[in-house]
């Protein structure tokens, strides 16, 4: 009887499991109710969506997973200047295609190609990236690291007067000689 009741027990819980597995790819938003507000991506990727978000720092940008988007001093408009081991702890907000993603204000965001190949999205003059070593939705530990790197701003500015996390100041998460 209790062989019986575990493999019952066993085959539902698979049988759960197997139903459970494509509720990723059956969720369709269309949460773009404020047109002030920069709102997700129809691309796919989850970092495409920037949005507005409260932090230590004040109001900024984040992506879908509420990790802080910043921006790079070294970039100039349209052009990222960090590449190969500089966009590993820095990844770029990737976007698919070209073509801004919907429900972005095109008065503030542009797509931009990537020295790779790749697109990536731009608030204001600023591609944006996100910072490895934030561990958690709001963490701004890469503000101000090695003087270059800030939180950006709803408006696509970068917040160069927000204090520095304090970890930021001594630059131990960046690559040493790495000039980024």
């Amino acid at each position: 009887m209790r062989i019986k009741l575990v493999t019952c027990v066993i085959a539902a819980a698979v049988l759960l499991a197997a139903c459970g597995s494509d509720s990723g790819n059956s969720s369709t938003s269309s949460d773009s109710g404020s047109s002030s507000a920069p709102a997700e991506s129809s691309s796919g990727g989850s970092s495409a969506l920037v949005k507005p978000t409260a932090t230590d720092l004040g109001e900024i940008l984040a992506n879908s997973d509420g990790m802080t988007v910043y921006g790079f001093m070294k970039d100039t408009p349209g052009t990222s200047n960090c590449v190969d081991a500089c966009s590993q702890a820095w990844p770029p907000v990737a976007v698919d295609g070209t073509t801004l993603p919907a429900g972005l204000d095109s008065s503030i965001f542009s797509v931009i190609a990537r020295p790779d190949g790749t697109n990536q999205l731009q608030a204001g003059d600023w591609p944006l990236y996100t910072f490895a070593s934030d561990s958690a939705p709001g963490d701004t530990t890469g503000q101000g690291t090695g003087g270059l790197w800030f939180v950006v701003t709803p408006d696509g500015q970068l917040d160069q007067n927000a204090a520095p996390a304090a970890s930021a100041t001594t630059g131990s998460t960046m690559p040493s000689g790495s000039g980024y």
